[in-house]
């Protein structure tokens, strides 16, 4: 009896009764009408009403990168790099936040000592970009974010944007309008959910740039390693977390799952012997030529 009606709870009971329900844009939220383990007799019959929440980490997904870039030689490695910078090289990412926040104006009750609040005003959460790098040979992250600075806002020494220099035709300089998209970028952040089908909250920012180009600082110590340098950089940003921009993460959660969710799906990274290797024929396993 008590095995049934767990599983009405957890399929939906002839009263439309259960233990979780599907929320907006495909998300998975518990019934928080259901009966749980943390009152004075915890109920295990709703068992699946106390699935608690577990974050996973977020995915980001460059959505625009700043439209200067479009008018350097090579355009396409830029844009590649600044791709591969925000989704696929950040070791942490950090101060998104969405809520809200009521302001109180108060009273006292009399002689008291108690107050009788009143609400003045609600705000949203303000949300602080902050993206962490391990540095790589060369400072290929630092030398992105300096151009970007540089060439799409101002040299600091001139005052003005270098990206002038390649602007070489009349067409150029007319739409080199150094409006917001001209030096911003556009990123989606997705949590996605436990089953990674779909996407628990999904913050797009807008107006995006480095705060920082980072640091680089020259040290002798012969008695200490010197260790991978780490650059933290703060971001502007202007940020929205909705149900419309969970929509936009459940669709980007489709392509995300089935392109690169497992990794069986994927080729080995190397499938030959190298031929300076497999040349030694007289030594080891495997004769010149061989596939694997």
């Amino acid at each position: 009896m008590a095995k049934n009606r767990l599983r009405a709870n957890l399929i939906g009971g002839p009263n439309g009764e259960q233990g979780y329900a599907i929320g907006g844009g495909g998300k998975v939220v518990v019934d928080i009408a259901k009966t749980g383990f943390d009152g004075a007799m915890p109920d295990l019959e709703n068992i699946s009403s106390m699935q608690y929440r577990t974050p996973r980490s977020i995915i980001p997904i460059v959505l625009e990168v700043p439209m200067m870039f479009n008018f350097l030689p090579g355009k396409e490695h830029y844009i590649a790099g600044i791709r591969a910078m925000y989704e696929q090289h950040a070791t942490n990412i950090s101060g998104l936040t969405h809520g809200t926040e009521m302001e109180v104006d108060e009273v006292e009750i009399g002689g008291t000592g108690e107050f009788m609040q009143a609400p003045t005003d609600i705000k949203g959460k303000r949300s602080t970009l902050s993206v962490t790098w391990k540095a790589l040979r060369g400072d290929p992250h630092k030398r992105v974010r300096s151009l970007w600075h540089s060439l799409g806002i101002m040299d600091y020494r001139t005052k003005m944007p270098l990206i002038a220099k390649y602007m070489t035709s009349d067409n150029d300089r007319k739409n080199a309008t150094m409006t917001i998209p001209w030096y911003t970028a556009t990123i989606a952040f997705i949590e996605p959910s436990v089953d990674g089908q779909h996407c628990e909250y999904c913050w797009i920012g807008s107006n995006i740039m480095p705060m920082d180009s980072g640091e680089t600082e020259g040290i002798k110590d012969l008695t200490t390693g010197q260790g991978i340098p780490e650059e933290s950089i703060e971001h502007t940003g202007a940020f929205e977390c909705t149900d419309a921009t969970r929509v936009v993460g459940n669709e980007l959660m489709k392509i995300i799952t089935s392109t690169a969710i497992n990794p069986n799906d994927r080729r080995a990274h190397i499938e030959e012997v190298a031929k300076n290797v497999a040349a030694r024929v007289n030594t080891g396993y495997v004769a010149s030529g061989s596939k694997l």
